[in-house]
């Protein structure tokens, strides 16, 4: 009896090494040909409630959406200060949060975290930015519009040249 759980542990080991092995092929098929390249992701969420019964229900709807997504979380017990000190825009993220958290992901993936989603970017009196490569419609972006962008700083992702 004792000869069967260590089979089926080692069994366990080889199922565990061979998904691991599958892994690591798929990513380094994914950087050298088809140019991918491999990033640290973070993502924290701070949620906040007066009312203890809402903050649960916060808490699993985060993370069930979170979990259907294939995103696993971590709560922060015990890590509360440092994970709030590393939201708050003080420039500070914590090094024992940051190794807890990190996840490797492709770029593929990390587009996936871009919050934006928009089939046509289109304000009237916008200047003409350029093309959305996905419908290929216009983007016109009226950034010193104040009732719908806070400030008029812009930032253009690109490769130079490209249209």
């Amino acid at each position: 009896m004792f000869l069967c759980g260590l089979e089926n542990k080692n069994s366990q080991d080889f199922d565990i090494a061979a998904f691991t092995y599958n892994d690591a092929k798929y990513i380094r098929k994914e950087i050298q040909v088809n140019n991918e390249n491999l990033y640290f992701l973070y993502i924290y969420f701070n949620l906040f409630s007066n009312n203890l019964k809402e903050l649960e229900y916060l808490i699993n709807k985060i993370e069930g959406i979170s979990s259907s997504i294939g995103i696993q979380t971590r709560k922060a017990n015990f890590r509360q200060e440092q994970l709030f000190l590393s939201c708050i825009p003080i420039m500070e993220n914590n090094q024992d949060i940051k190794i807890a958290s990190r996840r490797n992901i492709l770029t593929n993936g990390l587009l996936a975290t871009y919050p934006f989603v928009s089939s046509s970017i289109f304000d009237e009196n916008g200047i003409y930015i350029g093309n959305n490569i996905y419908n290929n419609s216009l983007v016109f972006i009226d950034r010193y519009n104040t009732e719908k962008y806070k400030n008029a700083n812009i930032c253009v992702f690109g490769t130079s040249g490209s249209r």
